[in-house]
């Protein structure tokens, strides 16, 4: 038999590092670094703002087909002041954005939310992640590191931005699980530890 492993690229903690700090109460930032697709269900969160307590803000970096639309969105529905549109920020730049935000959000159903880059980046800088699951009704999932929603259910939603919200030191304890899993999971150490064990 022949076996093939496959080993994806881990994320460097000199580019993407952890940097200790408590979320502010009174202003928790959202924010994805996603090109803008229909199925990166941005749109959905945006439409549930009004929603939302106002001092919560999404940060959105990045471009796409589906940017004009959510800008529209965003006007119509009176709260262009609290979403921001950052356009594409350079490589460099991630690790002080990612460090900005408070939660993650990847809403991507195309695969497990944990395999994007982009996720695997945001945790290793001590973001929580909300992130996608399209097999979970109208409820919302909990892990140590952030909350899993049906992106396609409003209640699912709702249930999890308030979850991670309502309590900012269980969102702070979430930041840090999510650095520590990234950490162990995702770091160029723990990839090249892996590939060695594949030689002994």
């Amino acid at each position: 038999k022949q076996y093939i492993t496959i080993s994806e690229s881990g994320i460097s903690e000199k580019g993407f590092s952890y940097i200790p700090r408590s979320v502010n109460p009174e202003k928790i930032l959202l924010g994805t670094v996603s090109h803008l697709i229909k199925r990166k269900n941005i749109d959905k969160l945006v439409l549930l703002m009004p929603n939302i307590p106002e001092n919560i803000e999404l940060l959105i970096a990045n471009e796409g087909p589906e940017l004009e639309k959510i800008v529209e969105l965003s006007k119509r529905l009176n709260i262009e002041k609290r979403i921001k549109f950052l356009g594409r920020i350079p490589r460099e730049k991630l690790n002080e954005f990612y460090n900005k935000i408070d939660i993650y959000v990847s809403l991507d159903t195309f695969s497990e939310s944990m395999n994007h880059t982009s996720v695997q980046e945001a945790s290793m800088c001590g973001c929580a992640i909300f992130s996608a699951n399209p097999n979970i009704g109208n409820d919302c999932k909990i892990s140590p590191w952030g909350v899993s929603v049906n992106p396609y259910s409003d209640d699912s939603i709702l249930k999890g931005i308030s979850y991670m919200i309502e309590n900012t030191e269980r969102l702070d304890s979430m930041r840090q699980n999510a650095h520590l899993y990234a950490e162990k999971k995702f770091s160029d150490k723990a990839v090249e530890k892996k590939l060695l064990n594949l030689y002994e």
